[in-house]
């Protein structure tokens, strides 16, 4: 690992930007911000952890109250994605609001999101029939044509005021009692908030009609809210694609920051989600599969640290959601969905899941027991060396690369910003220990760093003057990260 004594001390400097003054101008009511305090990571006085999962595994379930338990223990909050079914269809108990029921109950100071996708309502029954039931909300291009999601669904038109009132209340009408929804509902997660532009939904949409569809879309996002506030000072937290370096100037268009730059979208809602904080767009030569390294970007990664760090420095609520190892792609013929051996009997498998972008996203599958759902997802890794095949060696490598994405979180972390770690988007894929036979994507231990006494940082972080080395002291361990060496990431505990 590449030495950096002398480096930080040399030219040594707190990293300071200019921070814009947002809350003053956007309107935003007050919210009931999370904060998290500074003992741990994760112990029985502190939770810095918020983790965004679902599950498919009908093995998981309601039924067995370990992982409820471990859960609301453990994290700060939780974005609840859809779980089991989507067979809700406004009468019963949609499986989120089960959930978020057994969550609080056993944790009532537990913070429980909903997700939600900004380009269409979402999955179940309910939300599809409001869809076909209102063609007027159906997203078309500039000449009429329908522009689906993925085969044959419907995106949304954010334009138009009927369709914004209904997404901004949808979490909400998800329970049919107010004050239901105001005990257990603490904000949602809306995926996909960011400018991507007209080329997005392909050639027959204009940047004119583009620039309509995204006031509309933050339109929706403050009346969303407005709502939230008006329960019970819930937050809504967007995707802005923090960490695909259209957050701050683009070298290649030298002061062009509109992309998904914090200080665009974040005045119409009160915090962001980090998508991939360290992983996928934040890598060196991401796209280009041939050439890509395993490395971060340091350009992207210097950006994605200054950007979390003005966020929370102006008020906003930052979620990071990091990966195990360089995620991204695979350097193999297999692309971004290779198959994988699994142990026999089982059949070979892939996985092709799209990205809520509607770009692919790189996933395997690791099996358990054969013939069962008894198994994980990994996000394959981009450069020369492969994710792990099996599922005790994808276990060993969430740990013992934790620090890769740990102490980075620790150069940018304030009492507004929370950290998750997994190798993919289900439960099972690595954010909590399992019990000895169920297979998950994390050892069936906590990590060891999590529970360590850590206590408040000393101050900011500090960086030399190109901004590629930083560090910060906190009152239990020093952190260091070069940027041009993820692996060199270091937390150097005091015991």
């Amino acid at each position: 690992c590449r030495s950096n004594n002398g480096r930080q001390n040399a030219g040594s400097m707190p990293f300071a930007v200019g921070i814009a003054v947002l809350m003053a101008s956007s309107g935003l009511p007050a919210t009931h911000a999370m904060t998290h305090g500074w003992d741990c990571i994760s112990c029985g006085s502190n939770s810095m952890l918020v983790s965004n999962f679902g599950t498919w595994r009908t093995d998981l379930n309601l039924s067995d109250p370990w992982w409820v338990k471990v859960t609301a223990e453990s994290h700060a909050a939780i974005f609840l994605n859809n779980f089991w079914n989507r067979d809700y269809n406004g009468t019963g108990t949609d499986t989120k609001v089960a959930v978020a029921r057994a969550l609080k109950a056993e944790n009532p100071r537990l913070k429980v999101f909903f997700y939600q996708p900004a380009d269409r309502l979402g999955d179940t029954v309910y939300v599809q029939n409001a869809l076909k039931a209102h063609p007027e909300w159906w997203l078309r291009d500039d000449y009429g044509n329908l522009i689906p999601f993925g085969a044959g669904g419907y995106q949304i038109d954010t334009s138009v005021v009927s369709a914004q009132d209904f997404f901004a209340n949808l979490s909400v009408s998800l329970f049919h009692s107010h004050a239901e929804a105001a005990a257990l509902l603490d904000g949602v997660f809306v995926d996909g908030t960011s400018f991507s532009g007209a080329s997005r939904f392909g050639p027959n949409v204009s940047d004119a009609r583009y620039e309509k569809l995204f006031a509309g879309k933050m339109a929706m996002l403050a009346k969303m809210q407005k709502l939230l506030t008006d329960l019970n000072g819930g937050e809504v937290i967007g995707n802005p694609l923090m960490e695909y370096g259209q957050i701050g100037p683009n070298p290649s268009t030298a002061g062009d920051q509109k992309g998904a730059d914090w200080n665009t979208t974040l005045p119409y809602y009160s915090g962001a989600f980090d998508e991939m904080f360290g992983a996928f767009g934040t890598n060196e030569n991401y796209g280009h599969w041939s050439n890509m390294t395993g490395d971060w970007d340091v350009v992207k990664m210097r950006y994605s640290f200054e950007s979390i760090i003005n966020a929370s420095a102006a008020g906003k609520t930052i979620v990071i959601h990091a990966f195990p190892g360089p995620a991204g792609t695979l350097n193999d013929p297999g692309g971004m969905f290779p198959t994988r051996p699994i142990p026999p009997p089982s059949p070979p498998s892939t996985s092709s899941l799209q990205s809520s972008r509607g770009g692919a996203a790189a996933a395997v599958r690791v099996d358990g027991a054969a013939g069962t759902q008894n198994n994980f997802r990994v996000a394959a890794w981009s450069g020369p060396v492969p994710v792990p095949k099996e599922a005790d060696q994808c276990r060993a490598a969430s740990a013992s690369r934790l620090v890769e994405s740990l102490a980075p979180f620790l150069i940018v972390a304030s009492e507004r910003v929370f950290f998750g770690y997994g190798w993919f988007y289900n439960m099972e894929d690595g954010y909590i220990p399992c019990p000895e036979g169920i297979e998950c994507g994390m050892p069936t231990q906590w990590f060891p760093e999590y529970s360590k006494p850590l206590g408040p940082p000393l101050g900011p972080a500090t960086t030399d003057p190109t901004r590629t080395v930083w560090s910060r002291r906190f009152e239990h361990a020093t952190v260091s990260v070069d940027l041009r060496d993820r692996t060199a990431s270091k937390i150097a505990w005091d015991s």
